[in-house]
């Protein structure tokens, strides 16, 4: 191994996750976050939950390295992203459907390291893109719930139908992996809906938010407030989520007729 190799790869990775920004597609979360801040968020989240993993599943076949393989699942799996300085948002990608490009990209990015340890990276960075190990499913669902975590913490997508109904799905498609993880699916999906329903009912909160984006540059505050509230009318059991209309800014979705405020906080 050559230590000075290896360092240089670890420093070029980390200060490219750290300048990489996720969410820059999504209008919702209107404070990026870096790669390096996701792959933060997944690494606590299962160091948490390593306790209760390793009670269930005890007698899996992967168990001796179940948490070893779940943690390196996590490490590599953007460095595609890293590499590429660039992250697709995730309603308008298509998973796994440039996967020897990247793959070849990331190997590039490492050659100079030895062969061994180009392999280790390349057989966890296969396994979370074949999710056959239960590791890697593991991963992905905790890829999943940190995802949708941040758009929660910024409030503005949960205004948005449409954006709040593939959130929820987006999650509800990973349940049955765990029932560690399931624990964790059901209360994001209550929380989102917590969250949406504490803003129905404190038009105030709104209006901050609304006065917020103007602050930002974004529209007049008096037509995004009004676009919020009819946006938080809409009945989101029986609303059927349009995938094309999920990145629609709250401030320009469904404009008409604005109602002006007398005041703005």
């Amino acid at each position: 191994m050559s230590a000075q190799k290896t360092l240089q790869i670890v420093s070029r990775f980390q200060n490219n996750a750290l300048s990489t920004l996720r969410y820059e597609e999504n209008p919702h979360v209107l404070d990026k976050e870096s790669v390096a801040a996701h792959l933060s968020r997944m690494f606590r989240l299962a160091g948490y939950i390593t306790p209760q993993l390793k009670e269930e599943f005890a007698n899996h076949k992967e168990s001796a390295t179940l948490i070893e393989d779940l943690f390196f699942n996590i490490l590599f799996h953007d460095d595609d992203e890293i590499v590429s300085g660039k992250d697709i948002s995730t309603f308008n990608k298509t998973h796994n459907a440039h996967d020897d490009e990247e793959i070849a990209a990331i190997m590039e990015a490492l050659a100079s390291l030895e062969t061994d340890q180009i392999a280790l990276e390349k057989k966890y960075v296969m396994a979370f893109r074949e999710k056959k190990t239960l590791a890697s499913q593991i991963a992905k669902v905790l890829d999943n719930l940190t995802g949708n975590q941040v758009a929660i913490e910024q409030l503005i997508g949960m205004i948005h139908p449409d954006y709040v109904l593939l959130c929820i799905d987006y999650i509800e498609k990973q349940k049955g992996i765990s029932q560690t993880t399931d624990v964790l699916i059901e209360e994001q999906i209550q929380r989102i809906k917590v969250v949406r329903k504490g803003l129905q009912d404190d038009a105030k909160h709104v209006s901050e938010i609304a006065y917020d984006l103007k602050t930002r540059g974004i529209g007049k505050h008096d037509i995004i407030w009004n676009n919020m509230q009819k946006l938080l009318k809409v009945d989101i059991q029986t609303y059927i989520p349009d995938k094309s209309k999920v990145y629609f800014p709250v401030w320009e979705y469904d404009i008409d007729s604005p109602i002006p405020l007398e005041d703005e906080p």
